[in-house]
């Protein structure tokens, strides 16, 4: 994709556009070297789409999808075991790569890395199902990924997610019940009570926080 306008026009190339090229340049730097760590290893898709029906059709009467685009899908060996191991890879250029305590704070209004989890973690269970094979959720983030030792592996209760398979029968039954809760009439929508939510919200203005 080229930044400038197709026609033939270019605006010039300096201030913010040289401390983009700057930043964009040290981040594939970055990115390149830590993929050369993991090589061989095979790149599967790019912007590629999952998608999967909810089994909820029968009881809510809705036929019901979820998914979405899965920034990388590449196959690595296990460090652990030497195995041909799936990922899905979801790059990030801001946040914390921080660990998540329980399943259940990933259907919370809770922080963003819970959002980036539960976005992840859903596209891994859907590959997991349709390919039946071992799949990591990863989450790369790329201005914390210059130290030699960095994994984007995800960590639940501490502990690393080389698989997302055992996880997936929990994860599943609690998407369900969310997706339950949010068509229950019986169960008002509420505002969040974390106002950081409301900062790029697009419907903010219709609730006035």
């Amino acid at each position: 994709t080229e930044y400038f306008d197709p026609r033939g026009e270019r605006p010039a190339y300096e201030g913010l556009l040289i401390i983009a090229r700057r930043a964009m340049h040290s981040y594939l730097q970055r990115l390149l070297r830590h993929d050369c760590r993991l090589t061989p290893f095979s790149i599967l898709g790019l912007e590629t789409r999952c998608e999967t029906r909810l089994p909820l059709a029968d009881e809510l009467g809705l036929d019901l999808r979820t998914g979405g685009i899965i920034d990388r899908l590449d196959q690595v060996a296990d460090p652990a075991t030497g195995q041909p191991l799936v990922r899905v890879v979801d790059y990030k250029t801001g946040g914390r790569p921080d660990s998540v305590g329980l399943m259940r704070n990933l259907f919370a209004d809770t922080g963003q890395t819970e959002h980036y989890y539960f976005q992840t973690i859903l596209y891994a269970t859907i590959v997991a199902g349709q390919r039946h094979v071992p799949v990591q959720p990863a989450l790369f983030y790329v201005h914390k990924s210059g130290a030699d030792d960095y994994t984007p592996a995800l960590r639940l209760e501490r502990q690393v997610i080389a698989d997302v398979t055992p996880l997936a029968d929990d994860f599943r039954q609690q998407l369900y019940q969310l997706v339950r809760d949010i068509f229950d009439p019986a169960i008002p929508f509420t505002p969040t009570e974390n106002l950081k939510h409301c900062t790029l919200c697009p419907y903010k203005l219709l609730c006035q926080r």
